[in-house]
């Protein structure tokens, strides 16, 4: 309960909190459609599916180096809410790109912006968090994360409805309106430039 407490009173804390959950439910189930996006929207085999999954990879690695060197120019709040928006941006541009390079491309910006989300999310709640409340704050954090599984039955059952493009770009684009929701309104979240 006083996890809870202290997670609501801190704005960075709580921002943090909400908008893991929004990409974690709606952002990061794309992952599972990905064997559906190479084989039934590219038209290829396993290979492609390896070549998608690693597109996001190799730019979250490039993405630490991004972020490394913007730390000093924008505050870890700012950081996060842009990772999470470049990370959402990526897949609802990979969503529609219709072609296999230019859905690499995407997936590689999606990756440098998960850099700036994976980084953040446990930065700001570990700085954010008093030395007696820090293990309570991360316990909210992974039940933020651990709300996924419900994202990916999302997922699969929105790509049933309206096949595995629509589904994982309405899904990527509601959690960036969520993200932004949450940083304009939970007061205080991005007061730090």
């Amino acid at each position: 309960r006083q996890g809870w407490a202290s997670m609501r009173a801190s704005a960075p804390i709580f921002g943090v909190f909400l908008i893991t959950i929004f990409m974690n439910v709606w952002a990061f189930p794309y992952m599972n459609l990905l064997p559906v996006f190479a084989r039934d929207v590219f038209g290829r085999g396993p290979e492609a599916m390896g070549w998608l999954g690693a597109a996001s990879g190799s730019g979250a690695i490039v993405g630490l180096a991004a972020v490394q060197l913007s730390r000093s120019k924008l505050s870890n709040e700012w950081l996060f809410v842009a990772g999470s928006l470049l990370a959402c941006t990526g897949i609802v541009a990979f969503a529609f790109s219709g072609t296999f390079g230019v859905a690499l491309l995407m997936l590689f910006c999606s990756g440098l912006g998960q850099a700036g989300f994976s980084i953040m999310q446990s930065s700001i709640i570990l700085v954010e968090s008093s030395d007696e409340m820090r293990s309570r704050a991360m316990s909210t954090l992974v039940v933020a994360i651990g709300v996924g599984p419900f994202g990916r039955l999302q997922s699969g059952a929105l790509a049933e409805t309206w096949g595995a493009q629509g589904a994982a770009g309405v899904m990527a684009l509601l959690a960036g309106l969520g993200t932004v929701t949450t940083a304009v309104l939970v007061r205080g979240f991005l007061s730090k430039r």
